[in-house]
């Protein structure tokens, strides 16, 4: 873990995901409230690697390691342009009442 510290940038979650008032509101509630994200894709992730780069998944990883297999669900909103504010929140696939697993404000 600390060799992928060393060589990755990461928001840790009490940084990012555990400030953020969307911690506690499924992707419909975040869309009532921001409106449709403006960019999304569905990922899979197996024991913290992306099988589509087969490297190490820049956010999840230290989520997701010990897991075998993950699927989710990338979003980002823009808040503000002329902040270049956004938000971006991963959930869990197939579960629509399911809560972010990671995301932060940038």
């Amino acid at each position: 873990m600390d060799e992928y510290f060393s060589y990755n940038e990461w928001i840790k979650p009490e940084d990012g995901l555990e400030r953020l008032t969307e911690k506690n509101m499924t992707y419909a509630e975040v869309v009532e409230k921001y409106g449709a994200p403006v960019y999304e894709f569905e990922d899979t992730v197996i024991n913290g690697m992306n099988i589509k780069t087969s490297v190490y998944d820049f956010d999840l990883y230290p989520i997701t390691m010990e897991r075998d297999t993950v699927y989710v669900h990338r979003y980002w909103w823009f808040l503000s342009y002329k902040k270049n504010l956004y938000l971006y929140l991963v959930y869990e696939s197939g579960d629509e009442s399911s809560l972010p697993i990671y995301g932060y404000m940038h």
